[in-house]
């Protein structure tokens, strides 16, 4: 029940940053310049919305975006990583070992490859009844590679 719960909460809050974002692309002569605007909202909490210190970020591989959300005492904080040559069995392991010597325990794996979508992997993590780890990897022809990594902690 708890991971549904989690990965519930973790979607709807996915839709919810969706909807916090616009951004225009110039096209030429005869449409607008870039514009990007974004929305953060925070409440108080008394968790920490510092990303954690036992859910370690590769530094071979840049960070290229965050956020973080908090409400009452839940919180959710992701970090998006991009590497150039990296691949999603490297990206995997990684964290598999990272987050099992942090004492994580995975739960949760899919991997999927498609001409249409380009190739993605999600992999998940729980530690005790209220902390998660999610990692997903995507690799798109005409994107790049990106590495979402987010971890929420959730006070029931």
């Amino acid at each position: 029940m708890k991971k549904l719960l989690g990965t519930a909460l973790l979607m709807g809050m996915l839709t919810v940053f969706a909807g916090c974002f616009s951004v225009t692309v110039d096209g030429g002569e005869d449409t607008p310049a870039t514009t990007t605007t974004s929305t953060t909202t925070t409440t108080s909490s008394s968790i920490s919305t510092d990303w954690p210190s036992d859910v370690p970020l590769n530094p071979a591989w840049e960070v290229t975006g965050s956020s973080n959300t908090s409400y009452e005492d839940s919180i959710y904080i992701s970090k998006t990583q991009s590497c150039d040559s990296c691949t999603k069995d490297e990206v995997v392991q990684y964290y598999r070992d990272a987050l099992a010597a942090e004492g994580w325990t995975e739960y949760s794996f899919t991997d999927s490859s498609s001409a249409d979508y380009g190739d993605s992997v999600s992999v998940s993590f729980e530690k005790g009844d209220s902390k998660y780890v999610s990692v997903y990897y995507s690799q798109w022809e005409y994107l790049g590679t990106t590495i979402d990594v987010s971890y929420s902690e959730y006070s029931y």
